[in-house]
């Protein structure tokens, strides 16, 4: 699913839900020299995101931000042209289990001098 980042505000806000294996990728764009924040709340302490680099497919690819370790907020500048892929997914253990997460997902899109992110 692709994420329209609002030209106003520069940033989107995504709510859904996601059970057992299931996982959503979802697509952003960004260009040279932005920063791109994506913050994830959900209900469910075992789930997160993991972000992929223009061109790395989810499954194939090493991940550039591993939410299971890492948490979940991601803030990173100077990024390079693409699409870059958010994977929302529930951790294995709570899969099988087949719980239930309801998230939010916030992404925020802007010149690295608006954010004050570093590198």
């Amino acid at each position: 699913e692709r994420i329209q980042i609002s030209q106003d505000t520069m940033h989107a806000v995504v709510v859904d839900t996601i059970t057992g294996y299931e996982s959503v990728n979802y697509l952003v764009s960004a260009r040279t020299g932005q920063s791109l924040i994506v913050n994830l709340d959900s209900d469910n302490l075992g789930s997160y995101f993991n972000l992929f680099a223009p061109g790395k497919i989810p499954g194939e690819d090493r991940a550039m931000f591993i939410g299971s370790t890492e948490g979940n907020q991601f803030e990173e500048s100077y990024l390079t042209d693409g699409d870059y892929t958010i994977q929302v997914y529930i951790i294995r253990s709570m899969a099988r289990r087949n719980e239930t997460a309801n998230y939010t997902l916030t992404l925020r899109v802007a010149n690295s001098e608006e954010t004050g992110a570093t590198k």
